[in-house]
């Protein structure tokens, strides 16, 4: 899985690229290995609200974790990121858990990239675009404060005006 995550992330970036007329460079991680990496990520335009291509590191850990969450935090994540109702939000969870329970007995893991959230019953396209700017897989599962995103903490059933409060204390 990890193989489509790494698919989807080079496309989504050739489009940005395309869309701006620009090259982002690859470097080589050592002589010696024959993988290659960005330094770089897909971000949102704060001012335009479109993706854009940004060169620098992500925090993993400013996101939630669909590994370590608990089952009522993803119904919170579901509801208040998806606008799914709770009902919905709630059967959701369940078989992202079950999904990820699953792949535990498996694996030895959960999720290997966000994008296999997509693979769960009840999960769709437009629901996935909603959420994806606030969940990982990777980290320990605390959300750091120091650079969690307004979004993410909304998502976490924090109020807009607390929010905005927590991203000016800062």
């Amino acid at each position: 899985y990890s193989g489509v995550s790494y698919a989807v992330g080079v496309l989504e970036k050739q489009a940005l690229e395309k869309e701006a007329g620009t090259q982002a460079s690859s470097f080589t991680l050592s002589e010696k290995a024959s993988s290659e990496f960005t330094i770089g990520h897909i971000q949102k335009d704060p001012s335009t609200g479109e993706d854009k291509f940004v060169f620098g590191f992500e925090d993993e850990e400013n996101k939630i974790n669909i590994n370590q969450t608990a089952e009522e935090a993803l119904v919170r994540l579901f509801e208040n990121a998806g606008g799914l109702p709770e009902e919905e939000a709630k059967s959701l969870a369940h078989a992202t858990v079950e999904w990820r329970g699953r792949k535990n007995e498996f694996n030895g893991a959960g999720f290997g990239s966000p994008q296999e959230l997509l693979l769960v019953s009840g999960m769709n396209g437009p629901l996935w675009k909603k959420l994806k700017d606030c969940i990982t897989v990777w980290g320990d599962g605390k959300v750091n404060m120091n650079t969690v995103s307004l979004d993410t903490l909304k998502a976490l059933g924090v109020s807009q005006s607390l929010g905005l409060r927590i991203l000016q204390y800062r």
